[in-house]
């Protein structure tokens, strides 16, 4: 698996339901299956897997051995295809996301549109057909991040090519070039899930280049509203976009965040949860107090004790 013919290579980072990665990969395999790919793992070994595309030629398993997070699964999966093929472009991908004709072609006409873009991103579809996101905008002023026409019916996008300039690309699928990666360096690893992508794309704008999303790639993305309220998934939101801003608002941000938690937002949490006679709404408001308490302590990346603890 060479890759020396292929303008791009894959990387799809795998956390949960395995028919959602058998379905993924039956799209992949039909539509590009020549393309050299990764399949990063944060489960257990993908041993005895129902799918028959796990066992094509051009396609690589690796694991984490445990689960490592989006970040560090998606350096894996680029890592091994810097090293180990020629492709100037890698397609990274959620493991629920379904790719529609042309979302390659899409992703590779944005990014070789001008010099210096670091990252291509498309339109993606949730449920209802409604878009979820066409990239993303950050207003640093108002500590602000927002998915860009999210909510609106998809199809009100014509069919005509938009390539647009965005503040970032959400990670469910992007296309990131060898010489971004090269000069930016690898996504942050300290977030684990979430704002990663976010950040490394303000990371590459400082260094001199450009996101953008081109409507003529789409995918369809699992955007169960369900998954948001899970303790797990409230932890790592809470406390990363308190890291995100401390990092992007700057000192006087960072003051004023660290004052707010420790004075209101952990005080809050802490009533919350001692009232609450609920269990599932206890995990929840357990999440946040230890979210606050994480980001004043500095604790970041995985935190496994505190993952177990919420998967339990």
């Amino acid at each position: 698996m060479t890759g020396k013919n292929n303008q791009s290579g894959i990387v799809v980072v795998h956390y949960g339901r395995m028919h959602e990665l058998a379905n993924c990969l039956q799209v992949l395999t039909r539509d590009y299956p020549e393309l050299p790919t990764v399949v990063v793992d944060n489960n257990e070994p993908l041993v005895d897997s129902p799918s028959p595309a796990l066992n094509r030629d051009n396609i690589r398993r690796l694991s984490g051995h445990g689960n490592i997070g989006f970040a560090a699964g998606v350096n894996l999966g680029i890592k091994w295809l810097m090293s180990n093929t020629e492709c100037r472009f890698f397609w990274v991908l959620n493991s629920d996301v379904q790719p529609l004709p042309d979302a390659l072609s899409g992703l590779e006409q944005a990014i070789t549109s001008q010099p210096r873009v670091a990252v291509s991103g498309g339109l993606v579809i949730g449920q209802d057909d409604k878009v979820w996101s066409f990239g993303g905008t950050v207003d640093i002023q108002r500590q602000n991040v927002f998915m860009n026409h999210h909510g609106e019916q998809a199809g009100n996008f014509s069919s005509s090519t938009i390539i647009k300039k965005v503040d970032y690309v959400p990670g469910c699928s992007f296309l990131v070039s060898r010489e971004a990666c090269e000069v930016v360096g690898p996504f942050p690893e300290h977030y684990f899930l979430y704002f990663e992508e976010t950040h490394w794309c303000l990371q590459a704008t400082r260094q001199g280049f450009t996101c953008l999303v081109n409507s003529k790639s789409r995918v369809m993305h699992d955007t169960d509203d369900n998954k948001m309220q899970s303790p797990l998934r409230v932890y790592f939101y809470n406390r990363n976009q308190l890291m995100f801003w401390s990092y992007w608002g700057g000192i006087s941000v960072r003051c004023q965040l660290f004052m707010q938690t420790l004075l209101r937002k952990l005080p809050e949490a802490c009533r919350a949860l001692a009232s609450c006679a609920d269990r599932r709404l206890s995990a929840v408001f357990w999440a946040h107090r230890q979210a606050c308490l994480d980001f004043l302590l500095l604790r970041y990346g995985g935190r496994e004790r505190v993952r177990q603890f919420l998967i339990d």
